[in-house]
């Protein structure tokens, strides 16, 4: 990545990025500590400021320093609130509409294998890429494949073995993009599909969540994102999916468009009053917090 002082360059293309915006670093240190009872200080030692960023050719945005991913013991400590992993997500659903019965599946940060249960229950052949020592042992008792290998080794020797290759809530913690996608798609056999949930960008309540940002999450991702990558890697964008709005959300999102209709020009501002009618036609994309992009490997 030849970044300089002066210029940051994108992760997808490593042609030079636009600075979209910068915050103080103390103020998600202080996020963390208030909220979750989490010290990340040592993520920011003498980084007083952070820096989004977006790629010009995809869209993509990302957080600048590369060097602020977090580290396994702040997910040990993510994972002691109930609410942080939730087993029966609506992404796996989705995901197995994608999924025929004989059908080769490779889940990147399979965790304790949760989906690849799943699979079996399919028909379908599972393998799973997993870290955590705990996390791998505990899928490895219920009798699940599992390789304790990154994507990028594995698909050093498993190439176009795969008729779709998935991750879950992963791609947004990862600063090197490139690398990681390019493995998954050099497991994908042509014609392949290629699944990717993140937290959706385009969330209007996205901008009051802490944890969208370092060390935590590394990219911010969207449809229009999404869309833009067909640039940057051989596969094509097939279909997005949204999850469903969470009712408790509403109160948030009513309030953050009442302030965006408050931004109008005089004469549309008085609309922000009536924010929580307008609510309903809001579109889906804007009131879902995840967002599952379907790629087919050309």
């Amino acid at each position: 990545m030849n970044t300089t002082a002066n210029t940051v360059n994108s992760p997808l293309t490593g042609k030079a990025a636009r600075k979209i915006q910068s915050f103080e670093a103390v103020s998600i240190v202080d996020h963390y500590s208030r909220d979750y009872g989490i010290d990340i200080s040592r993520f920011f030692h003498e980084i007083k400021e952070i820096s989004v960023y977006e790629c010009t050719d995809t869209h993509y945005r990302f957080y600048y320093p590369f060097s602020l991913s977090a580290d396994e013991k702040v997910y040990d400590q993510l994972q002691e609130f109930s609410w942080y992993y939730v087993q029966q997500k609506w992404d796996f659903g989705q995901a197995l509409s994608y999924v025929k019965p004989g059908d080769s599946v490779l889940e990147v940060g399979c965790g304790n294998g949760n989906f690849l249960e799943k699979l079996v229950i399919a028909g379908a052949k599972g393998i799973g890429l997993e870290l955590n020592r705990k996390a791998i042992d505990e899928a490895r008792r219920k009798q699940l494949v599992i390789e304790q290998e990154v994507v990028e080794h594995f698909a050093q020797h498993t190439q176009e073995k795969f008729d779709v290759v998935c991750a879950f809530h992963l791609l947004e913690h990862i600063w090197n993009v490139k690398d990681f996608i390019d493995a998954c798609i050099a497991c994908l056999k042509p014609g392949g599909h290629l699944l990717f949930t993140v937290p959706n960008h385009d969330f209007m309540g996205q901008p009051y969540n802490p944890l969208d940002k370092p060390p935590h999450h590394m990219g911010l991702w969207g449809r229009k994102a999404f869309k833009g990558i067909e640039k940057a890697f051989p596969i094509r964008l097939t279909h997005v999916h949204y999850s469903h709005p969470k009712p408790e959300a509403r109160p948030i999102l009513v309030n953050e468009l009442s302030r965006k209709l408050a931004r109008l020009p005089p004469v549309l501002r008085s609309m922000s009053r009536f924010a929580g009618t307008c609510y309903p036609f809001v579109p889906k994309r804007y009131k879902a917090d995840v967002i599952m992009a379907v790629f087919t490997r050309r």
